[in-house]
């Protein structure tokens, strides 16, 4: 199966650039995003300057990947390239709705059941 990305556009660079300096450092034995400082000394090493919202860009995608990976060690974790599921406020209102009109037509059925049942009752008996 090919993955098929989305375009990142004019700034598709910085996706490069996350990961020559890399998404992610590490702080004892868990991952954390880049710090300001690791960007800053990779900018040096390089001999490269980006402007603030470069750097703020590659902070962000580094938070991102970290924020990723966490999530994706759970077993029921989709993958980030699935569409994402509706919120789980928006399945409650969904399924309030359904259950509602179940209900309703629970309750028409009911009644149409009682007004036949007393239709029949008042029915007179037939002679024998």
């Amino acid at each position: 199966m090919t993955l098929q990305l989305p375009d990142a556009g004019p700034a598709a660079y910085l996706v490069g650039h996350l990961f020559e300096v890399g998404p992610l450092s590490w702080a004892g034995m868990s991952e954390v995003p880049l710090s300001w400082g690791e960007l800053q000394a990779w900018q040096c090493q390089l001999g490269i300057e980006l402007q603030a919202w470069e750097v703020r860009a590659l902070r962000s995608m580094s938070s991102a990947y970290v924020s990723q990976l966490a999530a994706a060690r759970a077993p029921d974790c989709p993958p980030p390239w699935l569409p994402a599921t509706p919120p789980p406020e928006q399945n409650r209102r969904a399924v309030d709705e359904g259950l509602r009109f179940l209900m309703r037509a629970r309750i028409v059925n009911q009644q149409e059941d009682a007004a036949r049942r007393g239709r029949r009752n008042h029915q007179e008996p037939r002679p024998s």
